[in-house]
């Protein structure tokens, strides 16, 4: 799973907020949608960061700070955007679980103040 930012709101107006950022590869989803059985409880939009299809941590923290760097005057529109009610960057890891096993992730901190700046919160999902 590459890395992704990922904007939600109940409310959200996400075609404005989509135009509003003007970024190509936005995906939009609206509340209401069905999701197999269920109803989407929330509208959002998602950006591609890391083209890298694989689950090498490193490399899409690297790509995630050249796209906050590129794009952050498109992304500060979010903190400031009506009805977001979260807003995060999504590093998609693999995990084996194995008894005795410690795992971590370190995020640099040029990460962590670009996240901050934007209002970003930071997101693992970890896939097995």
């Amino acid at each position: 799973m590459r890395c992704i930012v990922c904007i939600l709101g109940k409310n959200l107006d996400v075609n404005k907020l989509s135009l509003r950022i003007g970024l190509e590869n936005i995906t939009i989803k609206y509340k209401g949608e069905k999701i197999g059985k269920r109803i989407r409880d929330y509208s959002s939009i998602t950006l591609p960061i890391s083209k890298n299809e694989d689950f090498d941590l490193q490399e899409q923290i690297s790509d995630a700070i050249r796209f906050l760097r590129e794009n952050k005057k498109r992304l500060e529109i979010v903190k400031s955007f009506p009805n977001i009610d979260f807003s995060t960057i999504n590093f998609g890891v693999h995990y084996q679980s194995k008894q005795d096993a410690v795992h971590g992730a370190y995020f640099p901190k040029e990460l962590v103040e670009l996240c901050s700046i934007l209002d970003l919160g930071i997101e693992i999902s970890f896939y097995s």
